[in-house]
């Protein structure tokens, strides 16, 4: 999302894409493993342990917490969209087309995923999801219909077609949430404690016990408003 070159692609889904990432994941903290930390600068041990922290985070992610058996919300197709019009590419029209185009298979496919394991998603992720859906729908709509559009877009007509196919396929996916999968949903909400400590600690270095980060966080808090009043003086 937002990088050169991969505009026009929605975020990765299928098993073989999935499963590319996290081998590729796995041969980068291999790499880095191997690479004497000592021998680095005090900046570049710092962009190491940032490095592989979030590698080793995503490979396990993607080993024991699927996102796409747990978060309905990442399907959702528009903050690309989103994003290419803040971002405009030299070829707009090609690649909004080439989205919104994408978006009704992309749709079928995370239908057919979610069907597999309903009970493992929390209800109110259901529900936050039928509602981000609904208003992506709007946006969508507006989109069509914008002066933006009629100022970027030749042929405007194509693009508007592809807006609604694209806002079918939302809607069909909230029906879809709504039906075979808000009924049978019945997953905790959240990460659990455990592997949000673990998250503290490798993307944030923060290695605190929970009961004492409620006091260690109000503290950073006041710190850091202290200091964002001092640079505005």
């Amino acid at each position: 999302m937002g990088i050169p070159g991969f505009e026009s692609r929605l975020p990765a889904a299928e098993d073989d894409e999935l499963g590319a990432l996290g081998a590729w994941l796995e041969n980068l903290v291999v790499a880095l493993s191997e690479l004497d930390f000592s021998a680095l600068d005090p900046d570049r041990q710092l962009d190491y342990r940032l490095l592989i922290e979030a590698a080793q985070v995503e490979y396990q992610e993607l080993l024991q917490r699927d996102w796409r058996h747990l978060d309905p919300t990442r399907y959702l197709p528009v903050q690309e969209i989103f994003q290419l019009t803040l971002h405009p590419t030299q070829e707009l029209q090609a690649t909004l087309l080439e989205l919104l185009r994408a978006v009704p298979g992309y749709l079928r496919q995370a239908r057919g995923l979610l069907v597999e394991f309903p009970p493992l998603f929390a209800p109110e992720m259901v529900r936050v999801a039928m509602e981000e859906a609904e208003a992506g729908a709007s946006y969508l709509r507006n989109l069509s219909d914008s002066v933006w559009l009629r100022h970027q877009c030749r042929g405007r007509g194509e693009v508007q077609g592809g807006c609604d196919e694209a806002v079918g396929a939302i809607q069909g996916y909230v029906d879809a949430l709504r039906k075979d999968i808000a009924p049978s949903a019945q997953g905790p909400l959240g990460c659990g404690e455990a592997h949000f400590l673990r998250l503290l600690e490798r993307r944030h270095f923060v290695d605190i016990p929970l009961e004492g980060l409620r006091t260690y966080l109000d503290a950073l808090y006041q710190d850091k408003f202290r200091q964002l009043e001092a640079d505005a003086q």
